[in-house]
């Protein structure tokens, strides 16, 4: 038992068990055909584990770090601007894998479990308040970097959603439409207020009083 125990760490348990969890939903992650699909021996599991609660919790603290954390960091490690890493961001997120196949799998568990929803709950908020803050840093205003963040998120959502259900990927002329919408609205904003030409507007507000 200490045998197998050692020569299989926690970690090839808690990537067999998201494995099950992407394939067949929480139900599917259960201690005899993990450990049958490792070739070891249940006392393997609760060499390192209590019970599966315990893998389940280790399991969904492994797909914070590699979906949300690891992701950020890899985004800030790069020295770029504000834009320059909204767009290295979208570029690994829209992407379609394993990884998109298991947050959905967590999000199906999150819609039965409360504690798992309210993990999801802060992964959500730390992911759109990530991008709030390079929007803010590229110069927009936190009123509109805030809808913007979210719209963002819920696009990238979105597309995991349907590709994971079969749909086609969304080509790169969307993303990069997103990114033109969720960047340029300060911009065209102060372009209009500095192009308008003086009279304009009171000119336009008189016609509407008519």
């Amino acid at each position: 038992m200490r045998r197998d125990a050692e020569a299989l760490g926690v970690e090839a348990w808690v990537e067999a068990a998201a494995a099950a969890l992407a394939a067949g939903g929480v139900d599917a992650v259960r201690v005899e055909p993990l450990a049958a699909r490792l070739g070891v021996t249940k006392g393997s599991f609760y060499w390192h584990f209590a019970d599966r609660q315990a893998l389940l919790d280790a399991v969904l603290g492994a797909w914070v770090r590699s979906a949300t954390t690891a992701i950020i960091e890899g985004v800030e490690a790069a020295e770029a601007s504000p834009v320059e890493r909204l767009r290295a961001l979208v570029d690994v997120t829209r992407r379609v894998d394993a990884g998109a196949r298991l947050e959905q799998a967590v999000r199906a568990w999150g819609a039965r479990a409360p504690e798992v929803r309210r993990r999801l709950e802060a992964v959500d908020a730390e992911r759109v308040r990530y991008v709030q803050g390079l929007l803010v840093h590229a110069g927009l205003p936190k009123a509109l970097a805030e809808p913007r963040a979210r719209l963002c998120y819920l696009a990238l959502i979105g597309e995991a959603s349907w590709v994971t259900s079969g749909g086609a990927p969304s080509p790169p002329s969307v993303w990069r439409a997103l990114l033109e919408a969720l960047t340029a609205p300060a911009e065209v904003a102060q372009l209009r207020r500095t192009r308008t030409p003086r009279g304009t507007a009171t000119a336009d507000r008189a016609r509407a009083r008519r």
